[in-house]
């Protein structure tokens, strides 16, 4: 997404940030929840419609959430995986 904007802004096709069967179609390949947090964001905006930069954005900022918690998660499972391993040692003794 953030790839498509910047392509868009440096060709100077601007009105297609504002496209909103473009954003429809985009909102779609994502789930539910997240169109209705991405709705709650829209919402609070003030604009009238936002467009795909500020959806880009949206997007950015929960990449870099979801890789904090995909790192604490593998964190928090990797100690479980080596007890688990390490139990199944002693059984096997």
């Amino acid at each position: 997404m953030k790839n498509l904007v910047a392509t868009m802004e440096s060709l100077n096709c601007t009105g297609h940030m504002t496209n909103s069967q473009l954003a429809e179609d985009l909102l779609a390949k994502i789930p539910v929840s997240m169109r209705m947090q991405w709705g709650m964001v829209a919402a609070s905006l003030g604009q009238e419609e936002p467009n795909l930069g500020d959806l880009s954005r949206w997007l950015e900022d929960i990449a870099v959430a979801a890789s904090y918690v995909t790192t604490s998660s593998t964190l928090v499972r990797e100690p479980v995986k080596e007890k688990q391993k390490y139990e199944h040692q002693l059984r096997n003794l």
